[in-house]
C-alpha cells in the first residue's frame, strides 16, 4: 500500500499535493513534526510532487515545489487461466465439458463468455482461486473468462482471459435421437395400422370346386 510522505524545515507547515500540476488536497504537519504523509485514496497514475507554506516572522512563506515523483498504477488483478476438461478441442454435439478460469485472489466472483457474450458467472468456493463452470451440452465457439473481487473496498475487474476455441460436430444430440426414436416409432406404428386395415378389407373368395365335388357324389345314380 503506498504513502506520498512530503518534509520540510519548518514544524507544523501545510503541505500541498499535486498531481501533474493540479492541487490534489493539502493538510497540516502533526503535532511538532515538520512532515505530512497523504493517504492512498489519493495516489493515483501520474507525476506528484508538494510543497509547503508557513509562517515565519508573521508572514506566510511558500516553499519551492518538489521534486517530481512519477507513479504508474496497474490492474491489481492478473490475466485469468481458462482450461478444459476433458482437453480436447474438438466435441461431438451433445457432449458435456468442463471449463475452469483461475485468478490470483480467492472468491472473486467469476463470469464466462462465448464470442463476447455473456454465458453464466458464479463465484469460486471459500479461500479458492478457481471457478469451474460446467456445461452440460457444449457448443461451438470462443470462449473466454475474467473475474472480479474487492480489495480495500475497491471493486476491480480482471483483463479477459485467452481465447479457447471449441468446435463440434459429429452424431445427434441426445435429444436430436430421442426424437428420431419418436418419428421411428409413429411411422412403424401406422405402417402396421395400414397392413391391418389392409388385411381386414381384403375380399374372400369361395371355393366353388368344393361345393361341385360334393354334389357330385351325391347325384343318384340312373
Amino acid at each position: 500500500m503506498a504513502q506520498i510522505s512530503c518534509s520540510g524545515n519548518y514544524r507544523g507547515s501545510n503541505f500541498s499535493l499535486y498531481r501533474d500540476g493540479e492541487s490534489i488536497t493539502s493538510q497540516p504537519a502533526p503535532g511538532n513534526s515538520n512532515a505530512a504523509t497523504f493517504p492512498p485514496s489519493e495516489i493515483r497514475a501520474g507525476n506528484h510532487w508538494c510543497k509547503y507554506t508557513t509562517l515565519v516572522g508573521g508572514r506566510e512563506l511558500t516553499s519551492p515545489e518538489s521534486e517530481r515523483v512519477a507513479i504508474t498504477v496497474r490492474d491489481p488483478l492478473q490475466k485469468p487461466n481458462i482450461s478444459l476438461k476433458p482437453n480436447s478441442r474438438e466435441f461431438v454435439r451433445g457432449k458435456s465439458a468442463e471449463i475452469s478460469c483461475s485468478g490470483n485472489y480467492v472468491s472473486s466472483s467469476f463470469s464466462l463468455y462465448r464470442d463476447g457474450e455473456f454465458i453464466i458467472s458464479q463465484t469460486a468456493p471459500e479461500n479458492n482461486k478457481t471457478a469451474i463452470f460446467t456445461i452440460s451440452e457444449i457448443s461451438a465457439g470462443n470462449y473466454t473468462c475474467n473475474y472480479t473481487t474487492v480489495i480495500d473496498g475497491r471493486e476491480f475487474t480482471s483483463p479477459e482471459s485467452e481465447r479457447l476455441g471449441i468446435s463440434v460436430s459429429g452424431s445427434f444430440s441426445a435429444q436430436e435421437n430421442v426424437n428420431i426414436v419418436h418419428i421411428s416409432l409413429a411411422i412403424a406404428v401406422s405402417l402396421l395400422i395400414v397392413v391391418l386395415f389392409v388385411v381386414e378389407c381384403r375380399p374372400i373368395k369361395e371355393d366353388n370346386s368344393q361345393e361341385r365335388v360334393i354334389e357330385e357324389t351325391t347325384l343318384p345314380s340312373h
